[in-house]
């Protein structure tokens, strides 16, 4: 994931995610069972991300979380969505953003965050298709 030196894996037994480099040798371990920030449900998909991070799809939590220096835990409401963001090297709580719509994805590139949303149906919509956006967050107070 890191530029092909690194690679994770789920560890379903452990409920964790291990990262090795080239060697075999481990360089990361995150995760546990819970529901909480930094924890699974069940995880069942990785995807390497920008900067050194990893994102892990939770089908049993019904989230995406992103760990690296931050961790994003995503809550869908009805009209609003939430990111929870998470220092990993202090392990605590930095903030929350509060997006209008449903969220379809996201990015953190640098300190500004990323979220590309699915709005609200709307009566003058065409065809019945929600509208999409993209939403940018400057998130450099919480670095």
């Amino acid at each position: 994931m890191s530029e092909g030196t690194t690679a994770c894996v789920i560890d379903s037994y452990e409920v964790r995610v291990r990262c090795v480099d080239r060697n075999g040798d481990v360089v990361g371990v995150f995760g546990r069972e819970g529901e909480g920030p930094g924890e699974f449900g069940r995880a069942s998909a990785l995807a390497g991300g920008a900067d050194n991070t990893v994102g892990v799809v939770d089908n049993w939590l019904g989230r995406f979380s992103v760990f690296g220096l931050w961790i994003a835990t995503q809550r869908d409401r009805d009209e609003f969505s939430y990111l929870d963001l998470y220092d990993t090297e202090e392990a605590a709580f930095v903030g929350s953003v509060r997006v209008a719509g449903r969220i379809d994805g996201f990015d953190l590139l640098g300190s500004t965050l990323v979220v590309l949303v699915d709005r609200q149906l709307r009566p003058d919509d065409p065809d019945g298709i929600p509208a999409r956006a993209v939403d940018w967050y400057d998130v450099s107070e919480w670095r």
